[in-house]
């Protein structure tokens, strides 16, 4: 469906592999930036990974011509996200880290029908510090905090209560802790996953084999 020439420009330099930060230099380091510093890797992965976005988007398409075909659209409530984007081999590295764009950029799309949502107020709260307020009805690139304009006070306290709420929800607590999860999985990863290598001659080399049902 999609090849290398399908791909748009990877973003990296050559400065960025020169660095001194003790951060970078141990992603540099890691195997699967080995494996995406390479072209021939990203002319194979990353069309792979445009289909799968494919076909997300025709099952997605699916999904929505069942709502509207049998009228639920008018009672559904739709939120379109993600936990994060992927490198991809931008700034030589794969796999989701780090907080460049292409990683921490994400969609957020929201439907509601019911008559009393509203879209057209934006708060964001940063603990410590004072919120922000937009309104995206006349400010859509939001370019003006209206959090500090008594007239819309109302707004913002009306923003603050429900995300007030929705915290204090379940959900929103961690319920195993990291310990725990290192526990369960014993300290690695579980059998026959190898995180970053390319393909077998990768594995012969770091003493590591496929379990026995992988073979062939």
């Amino acid at each position: 469906m999609y090849g290398p020439e399908d791909l748009p420009p990877v973003v990296l330099s050559n400065a960025e592999r020169e660095t001194d930060h003790p951060l970078m230099r141990a992603w540099l380091d890691t195997r699967v930036y080995q494996s995406f510093s390479r072209e021939e890797v990203r002319d194979i992965v990353d069309p792979a990974y445009m289909g799968l976005i494919k076909q997300l988007d025709d099952e997605m398409g699916r999904q929505l011509d069942y709502l509207e075909e049998t009228g639920r659209m008018d009672d559904t409530m739709i939120v379109f996200s993600s936990d994060h984007g992927d490198n991809m081999g931008d700034h030589w590295l794969g796999g989701k880290d780090l907080f460049y764009d292409c990683s921490a950029r994400i969609p957020l799309i929201v439907y509601d029908p019911r008559a009393q949502a509203d879209g057209r107020w934006k708060s964001t709260h940063v603990e410590g510090f004072a919120p922000l307020l937009y309104d995206l009805e006349t400010d859509a690139d939001e370019l003006i905090d209206r959090a500090g304009n008594p007239d819309c006070a109302d707004h913002l306290q009306r923003l603050s209560d429900a995300l007030f709420h929705w915290s204090r929800q379940h959900h929103t607590r961690t319920t195993v802790t990291a310990a725990d999860m290192d526990r369960r999985a014993k300290g690695k990863e579980p059998p026959g996953i190898y995180i970053g290598f390319w393909d077998e001659a990768e594995l012969v080399a770091a003493g590591k084999k496929l379990p026995d049902n992988a073979a062939g």
